[in-house]
């Protein structure tokens, strides 16, 4: 059930945004906190893991792509 204050990317149809990719292991976001983000790394096995680290700790690349990916949502281009 979701309280108001998590999005998870498929809540508003969009596909995860991938952070990194090697060796195997996937890093990307699934979701969106107020203050940090649902990051899930998938290992070559499919195992998973996450964290949640704050919006000032992404990189200005991953940061741009969240803000154009949020602006979709509102400005159908």
């Amino acid at each position: 059930m979701n309280d108001g204050n998590y999005i998870s990317m498929e809540q508003i149809w969009q596909q995860p945004i991938q952070i990194k990719e090697e060796d195997g292991m996937v890093e990307q976001i699934e979701g969106l906190h107020k203050d940090v983000v649902k990051v899930v790394k998938y290992n070559k096995y499919g195992e998973s893991t996450n964290y949640r680290p704050k919006y000032e700790e992404l990189s200005s690349e991953i940061i741009d792509k969240l803000f154009r990916m949020m602006l979709s949502q509102y400005i159908k281009i």
